[in-house]
């Protein structure tokens, strides 16, 4: 063999960066059906959550009636 350990690959930068990046397109496809059009900015700023914090404002977004929750989110959540 080569010598190679046995590697988890959920475990790998790679992999973490990659499920996160598809939880925020999910995310990101939630927030337009729900509160209309995203901002870049609004977009880079759901991108920037890590991934716990994508699942709770997933979570969340069920209850948003507008684009003013989703920022009343954010800066509550990125402290802002």
């Amino acid at each position: 063999m080569l010598g190679l350990n046995s590697v988890d690959f959920t475990e790998t930068m790679y992999y973490k960066q990659a499920s996160r990046s598809g939880e925020a397109g999910l995310v990101l496809g939630q927030l337009a059906v729900q509160c209309g059009g995203l901002s870049g900015e609004q977009k880079d700023r759901v991108r920037s959550l890590s991934s716990e914090q994508l699942s709770l404002l997933g979570a969340a977004l069920l209850r948003f009636t507008g684009m003013g929750d989703l920022e009343r989110w954010l800066g509550e959540n990125l402290g802002e």
